[in-house]
């Protein structure tokens, strides 16, 4: 078996105060001790990325909000731009830990905090990407080393749902930014959660993803494909695949030469994940998305 290095990430005054404070206004002493140990392990977390120059937002995270923090089990860290990691405080010795009923399935993954008795430090114990369904409890053995936590961060699935907060991603812009020219013609299928990005092909293409939640647990996506100017047709075949999260392929779409303009609609439930892979001519592009 495969022993995943670990890090140590002292716990200094700072740290301590803030899981005081956060701890001193729960209703109970069990309540208090959860609060303690959630703020340290997401405290330890950020202090690792921050280490490596990892822009991290505490104050925009659901844990460092106190209407959260009495409500539910909350452990997340907020990465702007890119989303939430959940970091679990896991017992000295303890071989699983328990993953709250309300975790969310559009975190980027889970990172493992150990803690011991004198809590002086923390041990980041490894990182496990979200599945699309929760499962009650993780495994140590079931982590991944902290190396596949920083690859991670630097090509980070889309998180969808997301949108719906108005938490836009890097690099998806209003339409009126990135059509040219705009004319009468121009009448892509639009929703208030609407977002363009232009594909460095040759020639540029714009992909436009539109959403509308359907229920509590289901997104309705409607994907938009042209060439950057919408009155100009394809010049060449262009294929689109959806690909499921083991990489199988759900859906293939051509696009033919004079076609103005691809157009496909489907649903998944949050959390779901999926890839967009985009081929013309010998340009391709592959995009990981979290519904």
């Amino acid at each position: 078996m495969t022993t995943i290095p670990r890090l140590s990430i002292p716990l200094g005054t700072t740290a301590h105060q803030y899981a005081r404070t956060f701890a001193a206004e729960q209703a109970t002493p069990e309540k208090g001790l959860q609060v303690y140990l959630n703020t340290l392990a997401v405290w330890s977390v950020s202090r690792y990325l921050q280490w490596l120059e990892v822009e991290t937002d505490l104050t925009h995270s659901d844990s460092w909000n106190a209407a959260s923090r009495a409500l539910f089990n909350v452990a997340d860290l907020t990465i702007p731009t890119v989303g939430k990691l959940e970091c679990r405080p896991v017992p000295e010795g303890e071989q699983t830990f328990s993953l709250p009923p309300s975790l969310q399935g559009n975190r980027l993954g889970i990172v493992a905090v150990q803690y011991n008795d004198n809590l002086r430090d923390m041990e980041l114990l490894g990182f496990y990407p979200t599945p699309d369904t929760i499962p009650p409890e993780l495994s140590i053995t079931e982590l991944r080393s902290l190396d596949t936590l920083l690859e991670t961060l630097d090509n980070p699935p889309i998180i969808l749902s997301h949108w719906l907060d108005n938490l836009w991603t890097t690099g998806w812009e209003k339409l009126e930014n990135l059509v040219t020219p705009k004319t009468p013609t121009f009448a892509f299928r639009k929703s208030p959660q609407t977002r363009g990005k232009q594909l460095n092909f040759t020639p540029p293409l714009l992909l436009i993803l539109s959403l509308t939640p359907e229920s509590d647990t289901q997104l309705h996506l409607t994907l938009q494909l042209t060439p950057q100017n919408p009155d100009i047709p394809f010049p060449h075949p262009v294929t689109v695949k959806i690909l499921t999260e083991s990489g199988e392929i759900f859906r293939e779409i051509e696009v033919q030469p004079g076609d103005y303009r691809l157009q496909y609609e489907f649903s998944g439930e949050y959390g779901e994940k999926f890839s967009l892979q985009i081929t013309q001519q010998t340009d391709q592009l592959q995009t990981h998305f979290i519904i």
